[in-house]
């Protein structure tokens, strides 16, 4: 056919010997984060794709269908045939829309499983972004058949049907990647917004801006995590919001200076410079995470305290109730508790991280105080626990010293180091549980000292509250299923933050999140912590900012810090 572009003949690959397949344990070995989340995303999509037939509805089907059709499309003739082979040449934005229906083809709409599982069984493997699939289709045909094919058929059936999909730092380093999410043959895509976009943004959607977690260890101190247009941050937009009206001020955030400094080198970065805010310091290097000095730390075999068995006991009613809340739906206590979670999230990713902990802003005290009331209703303790803690991580981050430290494993830098008190403590020169002896500034004041002393009832009157309103509904809403979203989300940040996603800047974390109000631009943070703006590109979208922005506006906000770009030119990764 004319006009086609010929192509040199294929390199020849070895033919499979049967007679050296062998099979690769599935269960009884080391399982990373990435292997347990995708498990558990093959788990959930096999289940609601049974749970189908059983509640059939055409408009479901059809439904089904055309996104079955058009997410296909866009693995076979967008991820394969268009960005791994270059078979053709097509605009780029229509090269964009087939790519991004290619995102939904196994990985991210698991509302919509049967054709996920169609899609999915067809092609071997769930999709996830461009970047993963064509790094490992491009593996694929280098070692087609070889021990070295990341889904090779030498080892059994199941490995390469789909058990492949569990052994992310086996396939990284057969392969030749110094570590998972290397991507070193992808570097076409990587060099592009919009695919580093599409394999970075997950986590931080689903935590209102904290999951820009790499922004956030660079520019810790800035109030704007999403530091990209395309970064949402929530609790930036909200911060912007305050600064706007006038009653936010002081408002940090990583300016161009800041960020080339801190760039990686052939990253070009956007950011729409706000005037009148401060820059900041370079904050301390951290050390790199060594992930060979990984440990984990016993969990239940060990000796408990009572702030230890009072936070498990916590933890075990929010997930109770928040397990009951999908049998006692009311809409009435759904919008609660939706309210409930836009401002003690705010409260605490505007009161208690960017305000206390870093000063990225200034705004009233009355402000200041119902902001940080409202986080203290957010399910993570009172703020001189929280500030305390976060101060700690800042100062050892991704040591062993570091309070939720990823060293010690995922399940401790989620969730389990909130009942390790007087370890924690220990391990961070505290003499003792409770010193606290980071955040004097918050203990001279009466308001912090009350909340520290009183915190239990403020969560108990508010939960009698739901109850004498709207019942146990309510309750389960408004308290179990509430704080169980709002601990996930910000927990995101302290494991997968520091686990998983790219660093683009000199700091020693990772990833990035949007429903954690823009704290998910955390290697920014990181970066300049005394930022108030944690987003620092026009597309990292941080509500926290906008509000802060909005207070200064509104001249309720003052002495605003961002990161200049002289700030992120110094903090760039050689």
């Amino acid at each position: 056919m004319p006009n086609y572009v010929t192509m040199a003949p294929p390199e020849s690959t070895p033919i499979l010997e049967l007679e050296k397949m062998r099979k690769r344990g599935f269960w009884f070995r080391k399982w990373d984060s990435a292997d347990i989340t995708n498990l558990c995303l093959i788990i959930v999509k096999h289940v609601l794709g049974c749970c189908a037939p059983f509640v059939f509805d055409w408009g479901a089907f059809w439904v089904t269908l055309v996104l079955g059709i058009l997410a296909g499309l866009g693995v076979t003739l967008g991820y394969h045939r268009l960005l791994t082979h270059r078979s053709f040449k097509i605009p780029k934005w229509l090269e964009y829309f087939i790519v991004y229906c290619g995102v939904h083809g196994g990985q991210h709409l698991i509302v919509f499983s049967a054709s996920e599982l169609f899609i999915g069984h067809i092609y071997k493997c769930m999709q996830k972004d461009p970047i993963f699939w064509v790094s490992v289709h491009k593996n694929h045909h280098k070692y087609a058949d070889t021990e070295k094919d990341p889904h090779t058929p030498m080892e059994g059936f199941w490995f390469s049907h789909m058990g492949w999909f569990c052994h992310n730092q086996y396939i990284a380093a057969k392969c030749g990647e110094s570590r998972s999410g290397g991507y070193s043959n992808v570097a076409e895509l990587k060099a592009q917004w919009f695919y580093r976009f599409l394999h970075d943004t997950w986590v931080a959607m689903l935590t209102l801006g904290e999951g820009w977690h790499n922004n956030h260890h660079a520019f810790p101190k800035s109030a704007r995590h999403g530091l990209e247009l395309w970064q949402f941050d929530l609790t930036w937009e909200l911060i912007k919001f305050l600064h706007m009206v006038g009653l936010a001020t002081d408002v940090k955030v990583a300016t161009e200076a800041d960020k080339k400094r801190m760039a990686l080198p052939k990253v070009t970065l956007l950011y729409n410079k706000m005037p009148n805010y401060v820059t900041m310091a370079p904050p301390e290097s951290t050390p790199i995470l060594e992930l060979e000095k990984m440990r984990k730390r016993g969990f239940w075999f060990r000796k408990w305290d009572s702030a230890d068995i009072t936070n498990l006991c916590l933890i075990i009613v929010r997930h109770v109730l928040g397990g009951c809340a999908p049998f006692v739906f009311d809409w009435g206590a759904f919008w609660v508790a939706l309210v409930l979670l836009i401002f003690t999230g705010l409260g605490v990713t505007l009161g208690y991280h960017r305000l206390l902990t870093h000063r990225s802003f200034k705004i009233p005290k009355w402000l200041e105080y119902f902001f940080v009331y409202c986080g203290a209703h957010g399910g993570q303790k009172d703020p001189i626990f929280w500030v305390s803690v976060h101060k700690k991580h800042h100062k050892y981050a991704d040591t062993e010293k570091d309070p939720h430290t990823p060293m010690e494993g995922f399940w401790f830098s989620h969730m389990g180091w909130f009942c390790h008190n007087q370890y924690i403590a220990a391990k961070c020169g505290e003499s003792r549980s409770g010193e606290y002896s980071n955040v004097a500034e918050l203990k001279a004041q009466w308001f912090y000292r009350f909340l520290h002393d009183t915190s239990i009832w403020h969560t108990v009157a508010l939960a009698a509250l739901l109850y004498l309103h709207g019942g146990f509904p309510y309750l389960a809403w408004g308290m179990g299923m509430r704080e169980l979203v709002m601990n996930h989300f910000t927990f995101l940040v302290t494991s997968a933050s520091h686990m998983w996603g790219q660093r683009p800047w000199n700091t020693p974390d990772t990833w990035v999140a949007i429903l954690t109000f823009g704290e998910g631009w955390h290697n920014n943070h990181h970066a300049f912590p005394k930022s108030a703006r944690h987003g620092l590109e026009l597309w990292q979208f941080d509500l926290t900012w906008e509000l802060i922005k909005f207070l200064h506006m509104v001249g309720l906000a003052t002495d605003v810090k961002v990161a200049t770009e002289a700030d992120k030119k110094r903090m760039a990764l050689r």
